[in-house]
């Protein structure tokens, strides 16, 4: 359905969540504008925007916070006939996800998928069960430059953990993401879908074909040079040098 979708897509949350929904604290505030930084998405199905994401990067010395929110609705006749909302909350110390915490809100239908720090691995419970994440496994929030390089992922809505495939895109299929030249990989793995990432490796778009039609969440921050160069400065605390 096209809240499955929404979900692999995004893998983030809602800006407004039910009162009767499971809810995860807020990141917690930073005063430095080096230090945080707000990056929106806006969704499309099939051309026509029916929702927003939101992501929430906090630098506290080694740690990095990202609180990704997102919403998506739609309305036929002026009746809301489907609505999404999911909430995704990393936490990362030394370059390895050591806490997650994501809940959804499908239609009223709500899940949760938890993952914390072993020796193992991230010990991830979800809808699917239990599993060991690998140390270097990312969730399918997909803003991290990992994402292109076929690491294992987490699904944020189920707790499936997987290997990926990331497969580049021919340089006619890239395309401008949100204003921006970037290369565009096909990644399979516990979700099948389509990201597109500029020459810095910072995330501009997410795309999937669906029998819904085309689904796609598109970064709103362009060119803006000053914002992007504060979020790599902030992301530098979790992702290798030979990644950056």
């Amino acid at each position: 359905m096209l809240a499955r979708l929404l979900a692999a897509l995004l893998g983030c949350s809602a800006a407004v969540f039910p009162a009767h929904a499971d809810t995860i604290p807020a990141a917690p505030d930073a005063a430095a504008a080096d230090t945080t930084i707000t990056r929106l998405f806006r969704i499309f199905h099939d051309g026509t925007p029916i929702g927003e994401a939101r992501y929430v990067f906090v630098a506290d010395g080694p740690t990095l916070t990202v609180t990704s929110e997102t919403v998506a609705s739609r309305r036929v006749l002026g009746l809301t006939v489907f609505r999404f909302i999911h909430r995704v909350r990393e936490t990362w110390r030394g370059g390895r996800l050591i806490q997650l915490e994501a809940v959804t809100d499908d239609n009223g239908q709500l899940t949760r998928v938890t993952g914390h720090a072993t020796a193992a691995g991230l010990e991830v419970d979800g809808p699917a069960g239990r599993s060991v994440a690998p140390p270097d496994a990312v969730p399918t929030t997909y803003w991290h430059p990992a994402t292109m390089h076929g690491v294992p992922m987490i699904d944020t809505r189920a707790g499936v953990v997987g290997p990926t495939h990331a497969a580049p895109l021919a340089r006619e299929a890239s395309g401008q993401a949100a204003h921006v030249a970037a290369q565009g990989y096909k990644i399979s793995g516990p979700v099948l879908f389509y990201a597109w990432y500029d020459a810095d490796g910072v995330w501009r778009r997410t795309a999937a074909a669906t029998e819904h039609g085309w689904i796609e969440g598109v970064g709103l921050d362009g060119g803006d040079r000053d914002r992007i160069r504060r979020l790599l400065k902030i992301q530098e605390r979790v992702v290798p040098p030979a990644l950056r």
